[in-house]
């Protein structure tokens, strides 16, 4: 490989390297594997799209006709230990943690995406009035809230 490359484990792995220094998988399976899985990831990601979210209490540029009432949905992450170890080099020397960071941006897109599943049976178009709340749960463990109104749209 030429560049730098991440295991589907989570470790971040030097140009070169032929095998994953975290799980020892070659780089060419964990390729492979990071492809499909996130194929499949953007598949799942995106079966809900076509529901609106607003944090704001209306939808811009539409009126609501009905609320259906409020829905919630939780995520848990689990942080990998190597993630941690850059972390700790991180706040030491400085700088952007952006394998915490990448989980945080999947962790806010699964509970969006919960949050639209369970608008979509509830037979709304929309939600309301999102909120995201963030806690750490462990020292490796980090939750992710959310929580909406569903509307049904004129």
């Amino acid at each position: 490989m030429s560049s730098a490359w991440e295991c589907p484990c989570g470790v971040s792995n030097p140009a070169g390297r032929e095998k994953c220094r975290g799980c020892g998988v070659s780089a060419e399976r964990a390729t492979m594997v990071a492809a499909q899985e996130g194929d499949r990831l953007e598949k799942e990601l995106t079966r809900y799209d076509h529901i609106r979210v607003s944090t704001t209490p209306e939808i811009p540029g539409a009126r609501s006709k009905e609320s259906l009432g409020i829905v919630t949905a939780e995520v848990i992450l689990g942080m990998h230990v190597f993630k941690d170890v850059t972390a700790a080099f991180r706040d030491v020397v400085g700088g952007r943690v952006t394998a915490y960071e990448k989980e945080l941006q999947y962790g806010k897109q699964v509970v969006i995406r919960e949050l639209r599943a369970e608008c979509q049976k509830m037979g709304g178009a929309a939600l309301v009035g999102v909120r995201l709340d963030y806690e750490a749960i462990s020292p490796s463990m980090l939750m992710i809230t959310a929580q909406g109104t569903v509307v049904v749209l004129e």
